[in-house]
């Protein structure tokens, strides 16, 4: 893509950059669950691998939450940025002179 396309592109989504930003919440859960396979178990500190099944399942209820937060918000985002293109190309053709119709029929 061109730069120029690219930044047409990005007209669109920098009005929704904040609610984008939060589709980002989801990247915290697999470096917790690296943690607790990579040290937790390796130790076989029994008082650890205990608690830490409860924390991951309190984790797992957080981050279906968060999914579903991102994909309500990913489709908001979707229908606006569609919304918005065809406002524009409407806003376009009908700015166009009779003539482009007339010629183009």
């Amino acid at each position: 893509m061109s730069n120029k396309e690219t930044s047409f592109i990005f007209k669109y989504y920098k009005k929704y950059l904040p609610l984008m930003i939060l589709v980002l919440t989801v990247l915290p859960y697999p470096i917790i669950f690296k943690y607790f396979i990579d040290t937790v178990i390796p130790r076989k500190e029994m008082s650890q691998v205990v608690k830490w099944p409860i924390f991951l399942a309190i984790i797992v209820v957080i981050r279906v939450v968060f999914n579903f937060i991102q994909n309500y918000t990913a489709s908001i985002i979707e229908q606006k940025i569609s919304r918005d293109l065809k406002m524009d190309l409407m806003e376009k053709t009908l700015r166009l002179p009779l003539d482009f119709f007339v010629k183009n029929n």
